[in-house]
């Protein structure tokens, strides 16, 4: 069988920058974006644009969420969350004392979570995390000692796990009572990864990245040449853990934490990995490049594009690779 090689299907650009906004994939191979002019794009499989809506700020930040029900969320910089069906029509808007700080995440019940801060409270200031039905109601909230910055992450068992500014590390249960908390040697500003084991996964500022285990102790960790700021780890289904670090390095490590292998890129990655099912790993830099690894560690490939890569790449169910540039193009 050959190998398929790097072609552009397809390529849309946006009437706005794109910032840190990754694609989201829906079931049917729907991508959608959202961009700093205030724009929700939701463009066919084919690369056709569907349709897009305004939304109440802009979304250079915000990666989009599809719920079980093809529902679509976002959050936009005045911390509005926005549901749209997948036709494009408004099934809610956020209109409460909180605004939103993270992405929204949304579980296999339908409710949504996500970072949160009270109007007029400045940041560093005791932030919360909010947890709505699937209709925008807020089931219940939480504070947290310190900013809530990435998107929370949902564990199989339906535990929610995030980090904050302040070096904590959270595990929740879905009802809002703590599991545990654990805090780490710095600043968190990733969002977590939970392996088939149990092993919670974070990186933090002192470059590195913390394996906390259900008994809320530190399995291993591993030290990267630099902070771990914003790119999350990765799994693959062998146990390979990916993640990059602000030392130009994409990391493999065993499923105990030990080094497999590294690859060195021109700048800092703030792109989380995708991890394919082949094994290929897929990654930006800021160095411009967006990468694609093989399971080894050897390069498959390189497109480079005009702008730092900021923003982590989709997977579709039939293993091609979208991306965003920060050039307006996905």
């Amino acid at each position: 069988m050959t190998e398929r090689q790097l072609a552009c299907k397809w390529r849309y650009q946006t009437k706005g920058r794109l910032g840190r906004a990754s694609p989201a994939v829906a079931q049917d191979g729907t991508v959608y974006v959202g961009d700093q002019d205030c724009l929700l794009y939701a463009i066919s499989s084919e690369g056709r644009l569907a349709w897009k809506r305004r939304t109440a700020g802009r979304l250079n930040d915000s990666t989009a969420s599809v719920t079980n029900e093809n529902a679509i969320l976002v959050a936009s910089e005045t911390g509005r969350v926005s549901a749209f069906s997948a036709a494009g029509d408004v099934l809610w808007g956020s209109n409460s004392d909180w605004f939103a700080v993270t992405s929204p995440v949304t579980a296999k019940d339908g409710s949504v979570v996500l970072g949160a801060r009270k109007h007029n409270e400045p940041s560093g200031q005791p932030d919360r995390v909010v947890v709505l039905d699937r209709w925008g109601n807020k089931m219940w909230e939480m504070t947290t000692q310190g900013e809530v910055s990435e998107a929370p992450v949902i564990g199989a068992e339906g535990a929610i796990y995030f980090g904050t500014h302040k070096g904590y590390f959270y595990s929740v249960t879905p009802e809002g009572q703590i599991r545990w908390l654990y805090r780490v040697g710095a600043r968190i500003a990733s969002a977590p990864a939970i392996t088939e084991d149990g092993l919670a996964l974070i990186g933090a500022y002192d470059g590195c990245l913390y394996a906390i285990s259900p008994e809320m102790k530190v399995a291993w960790q591993f030290h990267a040449g630099a902070m771990i700021y914003q790119c999350s780890p990765a799994i693959a289904a062998d146990g390979t853990i990916y993640f990059g670090s602000w030392d130009h390095c994409l990391y493999a490590l065993s499923s105990g934490g030990r080094l497999k292998w590294k690859f060195a890129t021109e700048r800092p990655i703030l792109s989380s990995p995708a991890v394919a099912d082949d094994g290929a790993i897929y990654f930006g830099s800021q160095d411009r490049g967006y990468y694609a690894l093989y399971p080894d560690g050897s390069l498959k490939w390189e497109l480079r594009t005009d702008s730092p890569v900021l923003s982590s790449p989709a997977i579709t169910d039939g293993g091609d690779v979208v991306i965003c540039a920060n050039s307006r193009s996905v």
